[in-house]
């Protein structure tokens, strides 16, 4: 079974929106380079995790194996977490996984597709 982004996939992302309308656009006052990355071995986000690291995108496919060291081939749960300064807009977020997504935009949860 593939593991596109990553089996029981919780993504967070939060965005740092500029509100109000303002002559010029707003310069950025905040963007993280890169996700925080942590990857649990259950489904369920709990306890510690088993790994902890940066990742500069969120797009893997790890097929039959295992997001890294110490981390379960199957039944892990993964969280990526960013700031990111956007210009007002609308946005399109995709994201094919297995098992299901959740995402947050500012606290915010606009997306819970959690199945198994």
């Amino acid at each position: 079974m593939l593991k596109r982004i990553g089996i029981l996939l919780t993504l967070l992302v939060a965005l740092v929106l500029t509100r109000g309308v303002q002559a010029q656009p707003a310069a950025p006052q905040h963007s993280d380079p890169v996700w925080q990355a942590s990857y649990w071995n259950n489904k369920t986000l709990s306890g510690a995790a088993a790994l902890t690291r940066t990742d500069a995108a969120i797009d893997f496919d790890w097929g039959n194996g295992s997001p890294g060291t110490g981390v379960n081939a199957d039944q892990f749960s993964a969280r990526w977490t960013r700031y990111i300064d956007v210009t007002p807009g609308t946005y399109r977020f995709t994201a094919t996984c297995d098992d299901g997504i959740r995402v947050w935009i500012n606290s915010e949860q606009i997306t819970n597709d959690w199945s198994d």
